[in-house]
């Protein structure tokens, strides 16, 4: 989903570059001017992809403060496209090695990023919905694995029911502010259906089943799609069958967890 909508922005700074030739481009020949296009979109892809890749696995530094590491991330991307758009012309034969210049497209890479970043976050909500509503829908139609045990019913903070869904199918809840983004095993298993809940009331919900366990303040999982904890001791992550990325454990809950994991029956 995250890569469809960066290579969405990306197309969408190659198309804006062109048509509209800011910065300074409109005296530039067009053949120039289409090479600048389609670099750009292209270094912007790579690098927000890299950047991107390293935060899902974790390496990346004051991951536990949301806004800080977003701001970090911004910071590298802007700096980076910048660099890359700016060798890129460099290695084109189009510019000539100075300070000034790449300092100017430092700033062409931040007034960039401005308005990539507000696009590319709208795409992701516009995506995120779209997965959202094919999951329920798949979820609604599936045949229910245990037709004798009842669905687990999500309730609002309002106390009326957000979201019913098989526990079998469920892999792990993540908390997202207000909302609670629900990781299922349909639709290729793609973080999906986003409920306004919190993970007090989701735990609430699924009281009672041996598999259920929180492992993180910010996550909770089904151990049936457990497959082993991994990574140092100050950095304990869970791998899930199906999810495409480790979960963080904390230090409090790793003891128990691998408890459950040592008994737990194999599949």
């Amino acid at each position: 989903m995250r890569t469809r909508a960066l290579f969405a922005t990306s197309l969408f700074i190659g198309l804006f570059l062109v048509l509209f030739r800011p910065f300074f481009m409109d005296s530039v020949p067009f053949s120039e001017l289409l090479a600048t296009a389609v670099g750009s979109g292209a270094i912007y892809f790579c690098v927000s992809y890299g950047l991107n890749h390293l935060r899902s696995l974790g390496y990346w530094p004051f991951a536990k403060l949301p806004l800080v590491a977003e701001l970090i991330y911004l910071i590298l991307l802007i700096f980076l496209v910048g660099l890359g758009v700016y060798i890129f012309r460099l290695a084109w034969g189009e510019l000539a090695l100075s300070l000034q210049m790449a300092l100017l497209f430092q700033w062409f890479a931040f007034l960039t990023a401005i308005i990539t970043t507000v696009i590319s976050r709208l795409l992701v909500s516009v995506l995120k919905l779209q997965v959202d509503l094919r999951t329920r829908s798949e979820l609604n139609q599936s045949p229910h694995t245990a037709a004798d045990e009842p669905l687990v019913k999500v309730i609002n903070e309002d106390g009326a029911e957000e979201f019913a869904f098989p526990f079998d199918k469920w892999i792990a809840g993540k908390a997202a502010g207000n909302y609670v983004e629900l990781y299922f095993s349909t639709n290729n298993h793609k973080p999906a259906v986003v409920v306004r809940t919190t993970l007090k009331q989701l735990s609430e919900a699924m009281a009672g089943r041996p598999e259920f366990m929180r492992c993180h303040r910010s996550y909770v999982v089904n151990l049936a799609f457990a497959d082993k904890l991994t990574g140092p001791a100050q950095a304990r992550k869970l791998i899930l069958r199906g999810l495409g990325e480790a979960i963080p454990v904390s230090r409090s809950y790793e003891k128990p967890l691998q408890q459950k994991l040592d008994v737990r029956p194999t599949p």
